[in-house]
């Protein structure tokens, strides 16, 4: 095959792109052409950058800005319009963009006259060929006389929500191949997008995206509805291009925890807490809910919670007063939490929870996923579907009490496998005689030996307070622990669980 045959080929697919109508209208042509992709060709790279673009620091490249004028439909004063990223610096990755308008696709290419450049910048002609490196989404979510950015995609499959009265913190990806052992991570990247012009009086708005890597091809449907919390269904098509299986995640996540209420280190800064996430809820098929602070104790932890159909999983950011954070700038008292809702038949499988180091506010340390048991068959394709939700607080989840506050530490002068734990629970009726009578705390250690367990009642704040201590029966292995409180042999609490290593 030629060097121009996959560009030809692919051409072949999506139509001319010379402002011509296009091929690709609906989910299911876009489908077909992953197929089509998977089998013929493998993965096209980027333009690659001219010297003047590719020498830019984060700042300069903060100097290009979308003329806000220029937006898509703005002229047509509807609730979406879509504004775009230039390239430059480390934002290397590239996206060709469609628009699909009454029936029919077009193609919406790059150009400078799009941008305003900084008077101090050393700004060269391009020439063709290069593409924007993400888009945001913008509409009146907090004021109708006001398009707030709702939605950025850009950087792989990575992109960015917001609901109403929030602000970006915790990010999503499309899908996530997992790495051999030894291997770098693959990260497959979105290179085109199809935006539906929505109606004037629109509350939602269809995205469709195509992604690609050296394993596999895929396409991703979004329907976005913006509001107190942002809903977004999202329907995935992947085609594998391997020869091996391949062992892919669904629905990923990734957020930051700096340190908490939970950490010993508070690395000398000033405010109480730094984290996007809390911790991550389950909710399993069996009907139980599970409850995972998040810890950075300066070592990898990973955690796998096997299930078959969940029910759901997500990255919380429960804990919601300013004073817990102090950051006026950051405002992480208002980072959204998302929560993934399958559908259909996601079989049997695992959530992985991964918790790698940090030392500052500024790496996504975390990342939460769905692992298939079944892997990518070679030469395979594979579909699934998932609601996400992105919001403030949502107190069905969980529908049983919950978790406010989990404080661990080692007392003074104890061993190093000794720790303390105080756990704090709320459900309706806590703060009433009636709401605390009859209860049983059952806690469950695994290679530890739980002592002096008891609980009272923080009338301070109508909270249940139980505390415990644990020490490590074997201090080259993790502990596991897990606590809820019951009535009659019913929860009423979530399940708390921990994982700690001496």
């Amino acid at each position: 095959m030629s060097i121009l045959a996959p560009l030809l080929f692919l051409s072949s697919i999506f139509g001319d792109a010379s402002g011509q109508e296009e091929k690709i209208k609906n989910f299911e042509d876009l489908k077909t052409a992953v197929v089509q992709i998977s089998r013929a060709s493998k993965q096209e790279s980027p333009k690659e950058l001219p010297s003047w673009l590719s020498k830019l620091n984060y700042d300069d490249l903060r100097k290009i800005r979308y003329n806000p004028k220029k937006a898509v439909w703005r002229s047509e004063r509807l609730p979406f319009q879509l504004q775009f990223f230039h390239p430059g610096s480390n934002q290397t990755g590239q996206i060709k963009m469609h628009l699909i308008e009454n029936g029919s696709a077009r193609a919406f290419p790059f150009s400078q006259d799009l941008f305003e450049y900084d008077p101090e910048l050393h700004v060269e002609p391009i020439g063709e060929g290069l593409s924007f490196s993400g888009f945001r989404i913008h509409f009146p979510l907090n004021r109708n006389d006001y398009l707030d950015e709702l939605m950025v995609f850009q950087g792989a499959t990575y992109y960015r929500v917001l609901a109403e009265g929030l602000n970006y913190g915790i990010s999503s990806r499309t899908i996530m191949i997992d790495p051999e052992k030894g291997e770098d991570e693959e990260f497959p990247s979105f290179t085109d997008f199809w935006v539906f012009m929505p109606d004037k009086d629109a509350r939602s708005l269809r995205v469709m995206g195509l992604f690609e890597s050296p394993s596999l091809v895929g396409a991703a449907d979004f329907i976005i509805r913006p509001g107190i919390s942002t809903i977004i269904d999202v329907d995935v098509f992947i085609s594998s291009r391997k020869k091996e299986a391949i062992h892919y995640g669904i629905a990923p996540l990734r957020s930051m925890f700096w340190y908490g209420e939970n950490s010993s280190a508070k690395w000398g800064d000033f405010r109480p807490e730094v984290h996007d996430s809390d911790g991550l809820l389950i909710h399993t098929s069996a009907d139980r809910w599970i409850w995972r602070p998040l810890s950075n104790d300066g070592r990898i932890k990973k955690s796998f919670f096997t299930d078959r159909n969940p029910r759901g999983f997500g990255l919380m950011q429960r804990d919601r007063r300013f004073e817990s954070y102090r950051d006026l700038e950051a405002r992480y008292h208002s980072r959204p939490s998302v929560w993934i809702e399958p559908k259909g038949d996601w079989g049997d499988g695992y959530v992985s929870l991964i918790e790698s180091p940090s030392s500052s506010e500024y790496t996504d340390n975390i990342s939460a996923v769905w692992f298939p048991k079944e892997h990518l068959a070679p030469g395979g394709t594979a579909d699934f579907s998932y609601r996400q939700t992105w919001f403030m607080d949502n107190r069905n989840l969980p529908s049983l009490g919950r978790t406010v506050s989990s404080f661990i530490y080692q007392p003074a002068g104890t061993p190093p496998e000794a720790r303390k734990f105080i756990i704090e629970f709320y459900w309706p009726g806590v703060q009433t005689e009636e709401g605390r009578r009859d209860l049983s705390i059952n806690a469950v250690a695994d290679n530890a030996e739980i002592l002096n367990k008891h609980a009272d009642y923080n009338y301070h704040e109508n909270l249940y307070r139980v505390f415990f201590d644990t020490v490590a029966k074997d201090k080259s292995k993790p502990i596991e622990l897990n606590l809820d409180i019951s009535r009659g042999g019913n929860p009423i609490t979530e399940t708390w669980t921990y994982q700690w290593t001496p």
